[in-house]
């Protein structure tokens, strides 16, 4: 019997078992590591502490040090930068599918040396940013949060240990201009 907090998750595609512990993200910690992303994960990493605030959480730290965290931290970056590398192999997560890769990533929730790790890669640095905001959005912050001023009617919960996520966002459609009038997908 799969646990009635799963359930929702469920329907965005994940699978949990009723045995997974969960990850409680009330009192997560938001690390981001800037390593080829510039100011990007910063940028993202502070949205995602807004929305889990509207969402009923402590607000968190956001921060580059991954010793700030308490036992639950939320990790955004590039799948090449040093701490993302590191807590991936530690965890055991694949990131060989980003490699070469294009606004791709992954998510997956790890323990590495007692503390619990939503790992957040992407590909580039556009794809740990989408892979930030889909969070959000699968949380119930409606991407209209930003523009439109909505308010989120949900009340965060706990996610279920075993989830992962690998995106599969294809690459823009190239248009190739052949005269004034005659556009062509190619």
């Amino acid at each position: 019997m799969i646990a009635r907090r799963a359930l929702p998750l469920l329907a965005l595609g994940w699978v949990a078992s009723s045995a997974a512990a969960s990850v409680e993200l009330r009192h997560a910690g938001i690390v981001h590591d800037p390593a080829g992303a510039g100011e990007t994960t910063q940028l993202a990493a502070d949205m995602l502490a807004g929305d889990l605030a509207a969402l009923g959480a402590v607000p968190p730290h956001v921060g580059t040090d991954l010793r700030a965290c308490g036992a639950t931290c939320i990790v955004i970056g590039r799948y090449d930068a040093p701490l993302i590398a590191r807590l991936a192999r530690d965890g055991g997560v694949d990131l060989s599918v980003l490699r070469d890769g294009w606004e791709r990533y992954v998510r997956a929730v790890v323990r590495v040396r007692g503390q619990r790790i939503l790992l957040i890669a992407g590909s580039d640095r556009r794809g740990a940013v989408y892979g930030t905001v889909d969070l959000s959005r699968a949380l119930g912050i409606s991407p209209w949060a930003w523009w439109a001023r909505s308010r989120s009617l949900c009340r965060i919960g706990p996610l279920p240990c075993q989830f992962r996520r690998v995106s599969t966002l294809r690459p823009p459609r190239r248009v190739i201009a052949a005269g004034a009038e005659a556009w062509k997908r190619v």
